[in-house]
């Protein structure tokens, strides 16, 4: 099995060339307004290979693994980590995967006004990934605007160590 130290993502935001619409974000420790029904923090980043509670990533992968707390504003306010996204900067979509740190957020749920949840979102994203967008689409109707965190690899990440 390879290994890989667990390394925390560098987060910036990322400039377009002008080829493609601006991309923005935020940063760890940043708060942003779901459709003001719920904030969004994205708390923690890392980039890991698995552990004792997953399974590793294929060869030429690895968890990109980012730790939300989304606090409710309103009553019966939705929550799915499943509404979580992610791209890289050429656009490609990864899927998202159990394998990485836990307790995952979980799906489906309700929260209370005032009441928050906490959990990791991970992808699997090629080990020598340049950024990523980090998207979440709140589950409201009609339907809400999404919201962005913007991550770029440290450099140890697409070194492969």
């Amino acid at each position: 099995m390879r290994s890989l130290p667990v390394l925390a993502l560098v987060v910036l935001l990322v400039a377009c060339d002008g080829s493609a619409p601006p991309v923005e974000g935020a940063t760890i420790g940043d708060t942003l307004d779901a459709a003001g029904t719920q904030r969004v923090t994205l708390v923690q980043a890392e980039v890991n290979v698995g552990g004792a509670e997953s399974r590793p990533p294929p060869d030429g992968s690895v968890y990109a693994s980012f730790l939300f707390r989304i606090e409710s504003l309103a009553p019966g306010a939705r929550y799915d980590r499943f509404r979580f996204s992610a791209a890289g900067a050429d656009g490609e979509r990864y899927p998202y995967t159990a394998g990485g740190p836990q307790p995952a957020l979980e799906s489906r749920r309700i929260l209370p006004a005032g009441d928050s949840a906490e959990g990791w979102v991970s992808f699997e994203v090629p080990d020598d990934f340049q950024s990523l967008a980090i998207s979440y689409d709140p589950p409201f109707e009609p339907a809400a605007e999404s919201i962005t965190f913007v991550v770029r690899a440290p450099e140890a990440a697409r070194s492969g160590g």
